[in-house]
């Protein structure tokens, strides 16, 4: 008789891309009958789960806006240090152990709940990780990174590009480009292993990406053993398209989609919507969880703001997407065989928007260039040109080529059935 699994998903509740990414993998191991269960600590997407039939159990203590607030800080550059002081790593790595105690699930899938690492280390139990390729350190070993655009100055523009690359992959590398002390004081409280590398918070015993070969330049035969490309995934929310959104892109001008996901600033989505709204263009803004749509208001028969829409489907209706480069809006338009615009906030941004511009998709605005202005000249540019959305149109297929789901789930059977066997 054929072993069923229980698996547990720890998430973080603050990433909606990461949320709904964990989301579509359950769905797909549920539909093979694996028994799957949610935990977080807290966020404004943990509900997400229990929307689509899955139990969700809140741990605590739980993640605060102000641990987002430091991890959005840390992850765009402005800060320094660790995430958590020792006892938080302490304490939320506890709860998590109570749980894998208690569920004795077969693997974790950790996602960007980065305490996941102690709590399965602490109870030897596999931990799956699903990742874009810029978060491994193969990627950088192979010479992919490059300098991020959000840390440079005076100093380093006069630097040419191929040193700062060639030093930025050997800090990847090389050197622990951020502090481990803290996570490795709780790691050896809890009796668990300690991390070598800044990497290993997001290493694990099964790694998937979530990307293709075609767009990132990394060959699979340089992956380690452990690491799949799965192909692209990304949000089906159950949301219906709303009649404002149709009526606004019921026209013949240029329409424009901007959704920066979770993770964007608030600054910078609340300046790209302002100058959309003040062209001629049809334009839909989603907002999330950075900004409050009623700051937009007055919206008209060509301007239309709110927090959530189904990505996938106003991506169809408009002609050019406007991003910050996370992975979800990227591949949303990609599939959608749009072409994009995205200013990046930090390095892993940078790379998507990199792959999307040698794929000739859409353009890339450094942050450090980013004006209103720059961003329609830009838009003007794609639109003009139709290589670029004939380019969106190719990669679209090769896109739907894959089912980045689907083929998660079948790894992971794949990785479990291969431990019990």
């Amino acid at each position: 008789m054929e072993k069923k699994y229980k698996l547990a998903f720890f998430f973080y509740g603050y990433n909606l891309a990461e949320t709904t990414r964990a989301i579509e993998v359950a769905i797909a191991l549920r539909k093979r009958g694996v028994q799957i269960e949610f935990f977080s600590h807290g966020g404004p997407h943990s509900i997400r789960p229990a929307e689509v039939g899955f139990t969700h159990t809140l741990l605590l203590p739980e993640h605060t806006p102000k641990h987002h607030d430091r991890f959005l800080d840390l992850d765009h550059g402005k800060a320094r240090g660790e995430l958590f002081s020792p006892e938080e790593w302490m304490n939320f790595a506890k709860s998590e152990i109570e749980v894998l105690t208690k569920f004795k699930p077969d693997a974790v899938y950790g996602g960007f709940n980065l305490s996941s690492v102690l709590s399965t280390r602490a109870t030897n139990c596999p931990l799956v990780y699903l990742l874009p390729a810029q978060a491994t350190p193969a990627y950088y070993e192979n010479k992919m990174g490059t300098f991020p655009e959000f840390i440079e100055n005076p100093v380093t523009r006069i630097i040419p590009q191929s040193w700062k690359n060639f030093l930025f992959n050997q800090l990847m590398t090389k050197i622990n480009y951020m502090p481990i002390r803290n996570i490795n004081r709780a790691a050896k409280a809890l009796g668990a292993r300690l991390l070598k590398s800044p990497f290993e918070i997001l290493s694990g015993d099964l790694v998937l990406l979530s990307d293709l070969a075609e767009m990132t330049g990394l060959p699979s035969s340089k992956l380690p053993l452990n690491h799949f490309y799965i192909g692209p995934i990304f949000a089906h929310l159950p949301l219906e398209v709303p009649e404002e959104v149709k009526k606004v892109f019921n026209g013949s001008e240029l329409k424009i989609f901007c959704a920066m996901g979770s993770s964007g600033t608030a600054e910078v989505l609340r300046a790209t919507i302002n100058a959309l709204k003040e062209t001629p263009y049809r334009v839909v803004a989603a907002t999330t969880s950075i900004v409050d749509p009623e700051e937009f208001r007055p919206f008209s028969d060509r301007f239309y703001v709110t927090r959530y829409l189904p990505a996938t489907n106003v991506n169809e209706m408009a002609d050019i997407a406007v991003t910050h480069g996370g992975q979800g809006t990227v591949q949303n338009s990609i599939w959608a065989g749009k072409p994009l615009i995205g200013v990046p906030f930090q390095f892993e941004q940078q790379g998507n928007l990199e792959m999307v511009a040698r794929a000739g998709v859409g353009i890339k605005i450094p942050m450090v260039e980013y004006t209103s202005e720059r961003l329609l000249r830009e838009i003007k540019r794609v639109a003009d040109n139709p290589k670029y959305l004939q380019s969106a149109q190719k990669i679209s297929s090769l896109f739907k080529s894959q089912n980045g789901a689907e083929n998660s789930a079948q790894i992971i059977l794949d990785f479990l059935n291969k431990r019990n066997s």
